[in-house]
Parts: C-alpha cells; sequence; structure tokens
C-alpha cells in the first residue's frame, strides 16, 4: 500500500501535473504566494499603519514550501521515479537564477554606493546567502526587528537558508520513513512536527533569536504543509466546506496581518494563526473548482505569484538601499516608489532570467546545470575576495573621502561589562578610571554609556577617582520599565539597584542613554506588549522620577547624562559623500528647536526632578551653541553613525564632564 496517494498529483481540470519539478504546478496557490510576499513588502517598506503583523508573511512561504516540496516529492516516490540527484538540481533550477541576478544587481549598487567597510560586510552577506547559512549569520550578527540592519542588505535571505536547510534533510528523512516505516509516516512527521513545536514555544523567550532564525524552531511550518498532503490523501472538502476553510483562512492571516505587533514574542503561539490560516486556504485552492479558487488564480494574483520570488528577493535590498541614499528623505512617498521598483525588477528578473533558465534546452541536463551553478558559486567568491582582498576597493573614492568613511569604525572596542542575564557582582562591571582606588561612582545605562566608555574613564582618572560600570544595550537606566521584544532590561536595572544596596561604599550614580526609547515607542510595562508613544511617554514621566527619587533615598548623588543631539544619517558617511565639500546642514545637523522638541518630555521631567538631581551633563549646550547641533568636532565626525558618540572624542566629553560634575 502506498503512502502517497496519486490523486494530490492532479490539477482541478482532473490532468497529471506533468510540472512537477516546478513547485508552481498547483495554480490558485500562486495567489497565497502573491499575499504572503505583498504582506512582507507592506512591512518592510512601512507602508500602511495597520499592517505590523506583515512579518507573518514569511510563516505562510513557509506552509506553502512544505506542501508543495511534499507533494512532489510523494508523486516521484510512488511513480518510483525520485532522484535525489534531480531533486537537489530541480532546486538549484528553481533558486539560483533569480538569487545569482538579485546578487549581481546588490554588487553593482554596493560597488557605486558603499563605502570599504559596508562594501566588505555586503561580500560576507553574499557568500552566506549563497551558501544558504544566513541565518545562522544573522542570529549571530543582527536582531530582525537593531549586525545594524541598516547594513544588513541581505537580511531577508535567512528564510531562503531554513528552507534549503529544510530541501537538505527532507528528501533523505522521506526516503527513510518510507522505507523502514511507511506504514507510519504521517505518525512520524506529526510527532516531529509537535517536537519542533514543542521547541519553538519552549525556547521563543529564553531564546528569542536563536527561535526565530534556525531551522529546528521553525521546521513545524514547514512539515503542517506537509500534512495537508496527508490530510487531502484522506478526503476531499465538498465545494461549500472548501470555499468556507478558505474564508476563515484568509480571515486568520488577514488577522495576523492587522493584530500582530513587533513586541509578540515570534514565531510560539503566534505563529499558529497565520500558518493554520494557510493551511486552510491551500486545503481549499487545490482540490476542485470553486469560486474561492478561482478568485485566489484570477490574473493579478497569479502573476504576482509568478514572481513572489524574486519580488522577495530584489525588495529588501531595494529599501535598504534607499534609505541609505535618501535618508531623511525616505518618506511615504519614496518608499511607495522603492516598492514600484521592486514590482519592476523582479517583473524583470522573472522574464529575462528565471524563465529562460527554467526553459532552456542547454541547462537541461544535469551537467551543464550542475557546471553552471558551480561556476555561478565560483563567481560570486571571487568577487567576494577581490572585495575582501581589496580593502573595499578604496580606490573608488578620494583618500580624504576613504578617511572620513573610517570614522564609521571610531567606536569603543566590545566590553566584558555588557549585560546579558544573571546575577550583578563584582565581575560583572569593568572598573574605570584611577587604578589605584576604591569605587565610589556607577556609571551604567544604555549603549550611549558605552560608546561613551573612554570619555569616563578619562574624566575619573583625572578626578583621581574610580567607577564601577556596566551597560546594556538599548536599555534606559529607569526601575520598572521594560522594553519591546527585551526581556532582560527589566532584570538589568533591577539587578543594579539590588547591587547598590548591597555597596555601601558607592556614593554617586551617574545615567546615561539616548533617552528615546519612549518617543520611539519601544517603552512599555511588558515585553510582549507595545504601547502607543503617548503611554510610552506618560510611563516614562512617572519612571524617571521615581528612579531618581529611589537613588536620592539610598543616598546617592544623581548625575544625569542628558540625550545627545544626533544627526539626521550616518556622520562619517555623510561627510565622505560630500567631500570636497561640507554636506548641507539641514540634511545632516539638527537644529537646536528640533532637538528641543525632539526631546521636549524629556526636559520636562527633567525640570521637575531638578531638586534631586545633583547634576546634569549637556552635549547640546557644547554641540547646539550656533543653533544649529554640529555634527562634527574639531572637524572630526562627533559620532561614530548618526547618534553614538566616536571614541576618538574622548577628551572633549571628558572636558565637559569636568565642567559640568563639580567633586564631591
Amino acid at each position: 500500500m502506498k503512502i502517497f496517494s496519486h490523486s494530490l498529483i492532479f490539477d482541478s481540470k482532473g490532468t497529471t501535473a506533468d510540472r512537477a519539478s516546478d513547485d508552481r504546478y498547483f495554480p490558485a496557490i500562486d495567489g497565497l504566494r502573491a499575499i504572503a510576499v505583498l504582506m512582507v513588502l507592506v512591512f518592510h517598506f512601512d507602508l500602511l499603519e495597520l499592517s505590523q503583523g506583515g512579518f507573518t508573511g514569511v510563516d505562510v512561504f513557509f506552509v506553502i514550501s512544505g506542501f508543495l516540496i511534499t507533494s512532489i516529492i510523494s508523486r516521484q516516490i510512488n511513480a518510483d521515479s525520485f532522484s535525489l540527484g534531480s531533486f537537489y538540481l530541480n532546486r538549484i533550477r528553481r533558486l539560483a537564477p533569480a538569487l545569482l541576478a538579485t546578487l549581481l544587481i546588490v554588487f553593482l549598487a554596493g560597488l557605486v554606493c558603499l563605502y570599504p567597510s559596508n562594501l566588505i560586510e555586503l561580500s560576507k552577506q553574499a557568500i552566506v546567502a549563497q551558501t544558504y547559512v544566513a541565518n545562522i549569520y544573522y542570529w549571530r550578527t543582527v536582531n530582525y526587528f537593531g549586525l545594524d540592519s541598516s547594513s544588513a542588505f541581505l537580511l531577508h535571505t535567512w528564510s531562503l537558508a531554513v528552507e534549503e536547510q529544510f530541501y537538505l534533510i527532507y528528501p533523505l528523512f522521506l526516503i527513510l520513513i518510507y522505507r523502514y516505516a511507511r506504514r507510519h509516516i504521517w505518525q512520524i512527521i506529526l510527532a516531529i512536527f509537535f517536537l519542533s513545536f514543542f521547541l519553538n514555544v519552549l525556547f521563543v523567550q529564553l531564546k528569542p533569536e536563536a527561535t526565530f532564525y534556525l531551522l529546528p524552531t521553525r521546521a513545524w511550518e514547514l512539515l503542517l504543509g506537509a500534512l495537508i498532503v496527508g490530510l487531502r490523501a484522506r478526503f476531499t472538502l465538498r465545494p461549500l466546506a472548501s470555499q468556507i476553510a478558505g474564508v476563515i483562512g484568509i480571515g486568520l492571516i488577514a488577522w495576523s496581518l492587522l493584530g500582530y505587533q513587533k513586541a509578540f514574542y515570534f514565531p510560539g503561539y503566534f505563529a499558529l494563526l497565520p500558518t493554520i490560516g494557510a493551511a486552510l486556504v491551500i486545503l481549499a485552492s487545490t482540490g476542485q473548482t470553486t469560486y474561492f479558487s478561482s478568485c485566489m488564480s484570477n490574473a493579478a494574483a497569479a502573476y504576482i505569484g509568478k514572481i513572489s520570488y524574486p519580488l522577495y528577493l530584489v525588495h529588501w535590498p531595494v529599501h535598504i538601499f534607499a534609505a541609505r541614499l535618501m535618508a531623511e528623505s525616505y518618506n511615504k512617498p519614496a518608499k511607495w516608489f522603492a516598492f514600484a521598483l521592486s514590482l519592476a525588477i523582479a517583473s524583470a528578473i522573472f522574464h529575462m532570467v528565471e524563465e529562460p533558465v527554467r526553459t532552456s534546452r542547454i541547462l537541461r541536463s544535469a551537467r551543464s546545470l550542475g557546471t553552471g551553478y558551480l561556476a555561478a558559486l565560483a563567481a560570486t567568491a571571487i568577487i567576494c575576495f577581490w572585495i575582501y582582498a581589496g580593502n573595499g576597493l578604496p580606490q573608488r573614492y578620494a583618500p580624504e573621502a576613504i578617511k572620513l568613511a573610517g570614522f564609521a569604525a571610531d567606536k569603543t572596542g566590545e566590553l566584558p561589562c555588557q549585560f546579558k542575564s544573571g546575577k550583578i557582582d563584582l565581575a560583572s562591571f569593568c572598573k574605570i578610571g584611577a587604578a589605584d582606588t576604591k569605587p565610589t561612582w556607577l556609571i551604567y545605562g544604555d549603549s550611549h554609556a558605552w560608546a561613551a566608555y573612554g570619555a569616563f574613564d578619562k574624566w575619573l582618572n583625572t578626578r583621581g577617582e574610580s567607577a564601577f560600570f556596566i551597560f546594556r544595550h538599548s536599555c534606559p537606566p529607569l526601575q520598572g520599565i521594560h522594553l519591546v521584544h527585551n526581556r532582560g532590561c527589566f532584570e538589568f536595572n533591577n539587578e543594579v539597584l539590588e547591587f547598590l544596596n548591597r555597596s555601601p561604599e558607592i556614593k554617586n550614580t551617574l545615567l546615561v542613554s539616548t533617552w528615546l526609547q519612549a518617543r520611539e515607542g519601544f517603552l512599555t510595562t511588558s515585553e510582549t506588549v507595545s504601547l502607543p508613544k503617548e503611554e510610552a511617554i506618560a510611563l516614562f514621566k512617572r519612571q524617571f522620577p521615581a528612579t531618581v527619587a529611589h537613588l536620592r533615598r539610598m543616598g546617592l548623588r544623581v548625575v544625569i547624562w542628558e540625550p545627545l543631539p544626533g544627526a539626521k544619517q550616518s556622520v562619517p558617511e555623510a561627510l565622505a559623500k560630500a567631500y570636497p565639500n561640507k554636506p548641507l546642514t539641514e540634511s545632516l545637523e539638527f537644529t537646536s528647536q528640533q532637538y528641543r522638541s525632539k526631546f521636549d518630555y524629556f526636559f520636562d521631567v527633567l525640570e521637575q526632578s531638578e531638586p534631586s538631581i545633583e547634576a546634569t551633563v549637556s552635549p547640546s549646550r557644547a554641540l547646539c551653541r550656533t543653533g544649529s547641533c554640529s555634527a562634527t568636532i574639531e572637524g572630526r565626525p562627533a559620532y561614530f553613525d548618526n547618534s553614538h558618540l566616536a571614541a576618538s572624542t574622548s577628551e572633549f566629553w571628558s572636558q565637559l564632564l569636568t565642567i559640568s560634575v563639580s567633586p564631591q
């Protein structure tokens, strides 16, 4: 008795689907593909305010892929015609041409637009994308929602890596199960589905980045698509039930699109909504012809579905390069233009690259296809090696422009005192300042504290004092607050206060932050809840004075580092692009009025708390004296990006600290 029913391999006209090597042979599924890719694009381009759950389009893609791959393999196994070599070659034929075309376009854009350090980073990302380990690379370097996402040129290829890793393992798994446990194949797939789902739920809060990016906690979504094949082998929905299932499925996907927030720990239980929705739509779209399946396969949806793969590939690089080139002017109209440009490029890749390769007689043989793919891999490797060995090809720019762009690396190195989790003790801190003195200061905060590390060290040395220093990226030094999707911030501040309770020798605290988390909507009462901006600011206005008051009750002097003015774009890049001229002030620097308006809520609450605050350190008084907040200090970039202090400016800030904070 065969496991897979041959009835699965017939299309709505009842003819055998002889395009089994093409994963688009279920026509109505192109409509679901169109929905998924448009969800992702609308989310990434931030086109609609009510579409914060658009990232779930990737989960819809996973279910589609699991269903189609299982259908293809099942047909060929039943026909005794399955070949691992042919399967993998068909995957290459399907996926490689559009990816290679996208990489070529991205490399050309990089050669024109990127300075050496970013071009080198692009070459690394091209290699991991081409070898389908991008999910592992980005898991270790970037947060999907902060490497810096503005330099993650191929971040979206993490999902392609998950699928390819699945494709590598899954056929071998099916062959083994078919050979040794064919009667229990669906039970085994179901068991692995539940195991993967359980791991996903177990680790989604403990290890959110790993859970998001890696195959073991994503496999259940692809296996859900596989299970649909088993369901369809056992029963067929009647036309009315099929249409109801389809409408419910679309409703569940729409619910995730409109109702989900970035604050949710994802995938977790939340991924059930879009994946079950996708499963229902597939069930309703791959049987007999109904009004629903006809709608799903209408001409417009079918076309977007056909180009969905190249569209997914090109949209993120278009978005990243547009944001880098346009900076503050990358507004909604510009984003809609970038969206339309993505459609145009994707259509060109589909018609000029993907389809010709798919139908080419020259590339029909395994040898020619394999040779062509290996040649493309070699070409990618050669280009990346050329860029890397050439130090990012600095000869493309004037030496002074390269020098200015190089200030992007003018930053504090990695420090062992970055808080991640656990109990804070003496070993958790960096000791800075005068080496032969006992610390009487505690300096803590977010990445702005880390960036100013050298300034604090110099300042304390001039005073003959020392401090314990600790930081956590993104986390403001406030008690009783959480950050969206940042489990450790609440713990960090609690642990700092607990340490202070145990450390009577500490007499002074310096709180350092960007203080922008509330306006950006990240400050919240729980990491799984996203507050409206007004409520986040109201929370800040409560917890800032509460934190100051708590520290004062502990007998501590409180010093506040006021927010940095920052700049409208990366200062090193802006100066390099404008060389030999100075960049236009209005395109780079904030005015004093813009700065005060941006942080009005901070200065309101600071004024109210002033009686309890020993001193404030005001970067704006040093940088905004002329009405425009300078982005340079003595001709050098004040920031290594658009907001974090350049390490080489530490002497300047040490002097400001000396002026601002009187000795005890």
